[in-house]
Order: C-alpha cells, then structure tokens, then sequence
C-alpha cells in the first residue's frame, strides 16, 4: 500500500464553531486508516497564510519525496484561499509528486461535518493518481479538479469547489477513484531567486470605475500588474491610458473579471479594449482567472523572469491546450 503523508495547514476542518481552539490533528485519524502519516504544519486559518507558508510546504514535500520517493501527500487546509495555495504549490513543485489537497467547508462540530469524508476521498484519490501524477489535485465533495483549474465558487456550501468552463478531472465513490481526465502539462516548476517577492497588483475593474480610482493603485510601488477587464476584458475608455502608460514600465496582463472565459483580442477595437492594450504592451491572460494570474506573474518575476523571457513563459502558458 502507498504510505501517505498528511500535511497539515491547520483550516475549518480543524474548527469548532464558535471557538478558536482547535482540534487536535489526530481527532482526522479513522479506523482503517492504513499507511498514514499526520503532521502538522501550522495551524492557521488559510485567511493568514501567506508566500513563505507555501514555498516552505513545498520544500517541506520536496525533502520528504526525496528520502521516500514511493509516499504520496494529501496537504490538509482551510479552503478560502485553497484554490490559490494549490496552484501556487503546483508551480513550485515537480509534476511527479503526487499531492492532493482538501480541507472542509463545515466545522468538525457542525452537523453534516464533510471532513472526514473529504480526507478519506483525498487519501483514495492520491494513491490513484501516484502512478501518473497530474499536478496538484484538489478533492473536495469527492469531486477531483486541477489546481489550475479550481474556484471556490460558494461561500458555504460543502460543493464550493468548481472548475468553471471545465468541470471536474474525476471523482471518488465508494472508496474507488474515477479519474476520467487529464490536465495538461502545464509549464513549471520555477525555482525562486533569492530576493524580496515582487509585488504584483491586481486591478479589478469596475462599472463607471474612475481614474483616481486606478491612479490610487498604480501609485503603489509595483513590480507588475493584472487587470480584470469587465466582460472579454474591456473598460472605460478613460482607463486605458492609465493602463497603458503602466505597461511601459512594468509587465502588466490583461484577464476577465467574469469567472471563466478569456479576453477578446481582436473582436473589439479602439479605446478601451484589450485589442488596443495590446499594441501598447500588455498581455493577455489566457484562460487563467485574475488570482492566479497574479501567482503566476509573481512567481515567474520571483524567478528572475524578464522582458521577452517573461513574455514567452507566459504566451506558453496563454497557449496551452487545456
């Protein structure tokens, strides 16, 4: 049987309700779980993680890949930012490894709790997929999907997880994995520079949005910029000097603040359309949702990535064939 190792962030599946004390991490443990290793990481909310929680978990899965390279990891979590840790973690790691993340929408109190049952799908899930990793997988309500893929779509509800525009890559019933697609290979992992993150903006676009209102976030000092366009990446006209004039001196991408889709780049024309931003410099997302966008241009600038190299790292990834 395939050893797992369970990797713990902390999250509501460590939760009571009410209370900030959590559950012990070893309250996860079931009957029947064989060849499981728990370890707990940190015990944070996912609200409070941040770049070095992430880029230290990795080196973490990492290290223990290489002393045991048979085990798989489930990476336990809170779930409002597990659709930008998981992709994050993706980037940062081999597509060899085998990891799943999962956490819980409910409190390990509340009735219903879908904790457990989300840990069990999630160590079936990355033992399946150990022959053939895909990336980072997160499981949630036995649904499997592509980190790169993935939106928390519900405050709430136990089915938050979606991948808009896809759909999920398989499924968990009755202890079995159904895995009924694969993701594309996407570009990575990069391996970080030693300097400060770069900050990169992002920008959501709004309607009747003013320019004081973008001039107050280009004042910051910043290092790169993504933009949610309105719809297939449009804005007021007023706005498209601004954004262009911050393409001259930063990498800036244009994305769409509509959930899925991509920008339309040649559709529309004139002021205020991506057409136009991109003779001025600007590139074009691709189909990755505005969050991850800003990760991935983070991560490729923390990794020393500049000028045409930028740009051709991220026209593979605007071009993948999902």
């Amino acid at each position: 049987m395939i050893p797992v190792t369970i990797l713990s962030l902390g999250g509501t599946i460590l939760s009571r309700g009410g209370s900030a004390d959590p559950v012990p991490l070893a309250r996860l443990h079931r009957p029947g779980m064989e060849a499981v290793t728990f370890v707990q990481v940190a015990q944070l909310g996912s609200n409070a993680l941040g770049y070095a929680d992430i880029l230290a978990l990795a080196a973490d899965i990492v290290a223990r890949h290489q002393q045991d390279p048979t085990q798989a990891f489930v990476v336990v979590q809170g779930t409002d930012t597990l659709e930008e840790t998981s992709f994050l973690l993706g980037l940062l790691l081999p597509r060899s490894i085998p990891v799943v993340a999962t956490g819980a929408m409910r409190t390990s109190d509340a009735p219903g709790a879908d904790g457990p049952a989300n840990l069990a799908d999630a160590i079936v899930a990355v033992r399946a997929i150990a022959a053939q990793p895909d990336g980072v997988v997160v499981c949630m309500a036995s649904e499997l999907h592509s980190a790169t893929l993935v939106r928390k779509t519900d405050a709430s509800r136990p089915g938050a997880f979606t991948s808009p525009g896809y759909g999920p890559l398989g499924y968990v019933s009755e202890g079995h994995c159904r895995r009924l697609l694969r993701a594309a290979d996407w570009p990575g992992p990069y391996v970080l520079a030693e300097r400060t993150r770069p900050l990169v903006g992002l920008l959501v676009l709004t309607f009747d949005i003013t320019p004081a209102e973008v001039e107050a976030v280009l004042s910051a000092p910043l290092d790169g910029l993504v933009v949610a366009g309105l719809g297939a990446g449009t804005m007021p006209p007023a706005i498209d000097p601004l954004v262009a004039e911050a393409a001259r001196r930063m990498p800036v991408m244009m994305g769409t603040r509509s959930g899925q889709g991509e920008v339309a780049a040649g559709i529309y024309v004139g002021a205020g359309t991506t057409h136009n931003l991109l003779t001025q410099g600007v590139i074009a997302g691709g189909f990755l949702d505005p969050r991850k966008a800003r990760i991935l241009l983070t991560i490729l600038l923390w990794a020393g990535y500049s000028g045409d190299a930028l740009r051709k790292e991220l026209m593979a990834w605007r071009d993948l064939a999902v």
